[in-house]
């Protein structure tokens, strides 16, 4: 049976046999019984590599932050979460860069994590079809679609498929990352 630990471009977290790409981290979430029991602890909600430094860990275990999976960066990018300053220290250093030059200038990640907190807890932008960046994540109300090489894609946590959003689309990545993807941040 799969855990409740998949998380969608909206941030909820599912029960899908897919585990994805990325791992995150948002705090212990989970019971003693791997239930989720709250959908954060902490407003830092960072985003790692699969594998670094050879580390192998079991998943939900109890009293330990609870292991989230992502099928890529822009699902993760798009649920509020931002990378990790351990696994991807190059990665969150660039992101930072950027982020000060396209937003409010932030001395440490706390005060990002803030903003970023507000933003996931706020209401959300509609995005201007022709300013989207690659990497940013829209929703047509139906479907969840990834902006990528000036072209939609039909997000699932399968992968995604050829398809176009219908009618008024609704930003899920935070505006904050949105400028960062505008700013040159490249996700794979």
């Amino acid at each position: 049976m799969a855990l409740q630990n998949r998380v969608d471009p909206f941030g909820k977290l599912n029960a899908v046999p897919h585990r994805g790409n990325w791992m995150g981290n948002r705090g212990l979430l989970h019971n003693d019984r791997q239930e989720i029991v709250k959908q954060w602890q902490l407003k830092r909600w960072i985003y790692c590599r699969l594998e670094f430094k050879g580390w192998h860990r079991k998943v939900m275990r109890p009293g330990f932050y609870t292991e989230l999976f992502f099928l890529d960066e822009a699902t993760a990018l798009a649920a509020g979460h931002r990378p990790c300053m351990e696994c991807q220290r190059e990665r969150a250093t660039e992101f930072k860069r950027i982020w000060n030059e396209v937003n409010e200038p932030v001395r440490t990640l706390v005060e990002m994590d803030e903003i970023l907190h507000a933003e996931r807890t706020g209401v959300k932008h509609e995005p201007l079809l022709d300013s989207l960046p690659d990497g940013a994540m829209v929703s047509d109300g139906e479907s969840v679609f990834v902006f990528r090489d000036r072209d939609f894609m039909r997000w699932s946590f399968e992968g995604y498929q050829p398809g176009s959003p219908k009618g008024d689309l609704t930003s899920l990545t935070p505006n904050s990352i949105l400028r960062v993807l505008a700013g040159g941040f490249v996700i794979d």
